[in-house]
């Protein structure tokens, strides 16, 4: 019995918030949409920080996108994409431009 109790115990303390995602669009200041993916009460933070830009729980649009940069901040296990759009930017330039993290298409 106190082993199967101490397992309870053990699973509750492992429940965390869960994971979800969204996406900040800023197309119309910089042609850019950021979208994150990590523990709940982290991507909450940055929905309510969005600002200038407007909150999509369903993440970036693939409307006339041409590439991201790929990362993840290690201390929070956030993964963001950096999502970029015509008319300003060009697979080349998104690719040559993200130094520090994954292309992706």
């Amino acid at each position: 019995m106190r082993v199967a109790y101490g397992l309870v115990l053990l699973l509750a303390g492992c429940g965390g918030s869960g994971v979800s995602s969204g996406g900040c669009d800023t197309q119309p200041i910089n042609q850019s949409c950021i979208e994150y993916q990590g523990a709940t009460e982290v991507v909450a933070t940055y929905s309510r920080n969005c600002g200038a830009g407007t909150w999509s729980a369903s993440g970036c649009s693939a409307t006339n996108r041409v590439g991201g940069c790929s990362k993840t901040d290690g201390s929070t296990m956030l993964t963001y994409i950096t999502w970029f759009y015509k008319p300003n930017n060009s697979e080349i330039t998104v690719r040559q431009g993200c130094t520090d993290g994954t292309f992706v298409k």
